[in-house]
């Protein structure tokens, strides 16, 4: 003895839309993996180049190895090229004064005569001009030397600044300043 049972119309129907939903969100999904894989692996793109033999990893990274991609690498040497042509690093000055023209270059003029060196600079940053002392490697040392120059210093301060190439003969700060002259 058999059963049949007739499905009605309306499951079928029913059930052949909810197989073509399946089946499009699996194409869905399959295509989404075609598409999207490729991507993640560009992403995961290990193709660095050592900073080792470039100028500015000896200068900055010679201690601890860092993975960088080589645009940016070239982009460091880049800088590094153009401030040694321009004979100037980063570095910290003393700002002294900032304002009108006449000024700065009245305190420069002090400045050199007072603490007898050539390390006196007025620069233009719209809309003043700025005297700023020294060049100076570290904030360390600027501040030091601010500190020695005492009451001839009160309401300067430090500013990160393109300096000079010390000198390889000594120091290319101005000398400490112990007494006014």
């Amino acid at each position: 003895m058999s059963i049949t049972t007739e499905i009605p119309t309306s499951i079928l129907l029913h059930l052949l839309r909810q197989k073509r939903k399946i089946m499009n969100l699996s194409k869905l999904i399959v295509f989404s993996a075609i598409l999207l894989v490729p991507i993640y692996l560009k992403a995961q793109d290990t193709n660095y180049v050592s900073p080792v033999d470039t100028m500015a990893s000896q200068t900055y990274y010679n201690q601890y190895p860092v993975k960088m991609s080589s645009s940016l690498i070239d982009l460091i040497d880049r800088d590094v090229k153009i401030k040694a042509k321009r004979h100037k690093t980063d570095g910290f000055r003393i700002q002294l004064y900032y304002g009108n023209r006449e000024e700065a270059v009245k305190l420069k003029a002090h400045y050199q005569d007072l603490l007898q060196t050539e390390h006196v600079y007025v620069e233009y940053e719209q809309p003043y001009f700025k005297t700023k002392i020294g060049d100076f490697r570290t904030e360390l040392e600027a501040e030091r030397y601010m500190r020695a120059m005492g009451e001839h210093c009160s309401g300067c301060f430090i500013v990160r600044d393109d300096i000079e190439f010390p000198s390889i003969q000594g120091s290319s700060s101005p000398p400490p300043l112990d007494t006014p002259r």
